[in-house]
């Protein structure tokens, strides 16, 4: 069917494929307005990250009845971050700029006026795919929107090296373990950032 003949059946609201062709529009259109918003915001990529200005923490991890530390800092900031599936390097990147430059810490008037890399901060990053859940049906959260770990891992770890390349000490917990995330709350101070709205 050449391109005039499809212009007529889209244009002539009496033609019979006109009337399929809305009904089929329409059923998209309707598909399309319910999806979760979760869904929706894959398609520009986010990576989320959960800040907390802290005195003190420290992620061990649980192997049946060990428990063991693989990191922990003082003064600075817990970073917990989720990943979804289509979020890229300059994704990891953008929440790195971020992290380093958001003025959370007080300077000597007490006002949030300094930023981690002013005050010489200690990083705890942490791996946390439950950002990703989805709680708008129901009681049990759905976490597809949230990367599998095959995905998610190279980015933190891309993230984590360009934050010690700009010279912060950086801890970070395991991927594929269960872990216990300790801290102590400085304010508290906790703020979300997404890299799709990060500057």
């Amino acid at each position: 069917m050449g391109l005039s003949a499809w212009s007529f059946i889209v244009t002539c609201p009496e033609h019979e494929e006109h009337r399929i062709f809305q009904k089929v529009f329409n059923i998209l259109a309707e598909i399309t307005s319910r999806m979760p918003k979760i869904f929706r915001s894959w398609q520009a990529g986010q990576v989320k990250a959960l800040i907390q200005r802290v005195e003190e923490a420290a992620v061990d991890v649980i192997d049946g009845d060990s428990r063991d530390r693989v990191g922990s800092i003082g003064r600075g900031l817990c970073v917990l971050l989720g990943v979804t599936h289509d979020d890229t390097t300059a994704d990891a990147e953008r929440i790195a700029e971020k992290i380093s430059h958001l003025r959370v810490f007080d300077d000597d008037d007490g006002v949030m006026n300094l930023s981690a890399t002013e005050i010489g901060a200690e990083l705890l990053i942490v791996s946390q795919f439950t950002l990703y859940g989805n709680t708008s049906k129901g009681r049990r959260p759905s976490w597809i929107a949230a990367a599998p770990p095959e995905v998610a891992e190279p980015l933190i770890d891309h993230l984590v090296a360009r934050l010690r390349d700009r010279g912060f000490r950086v801890e970070t917990g395991r991927f594929r373990s269960e872990m216990k995330v300790s801290i102590v709350n400085d304010g508290p101070v906790t703020v979300t950032v997404e890299s799709a709205s990060s500057g």
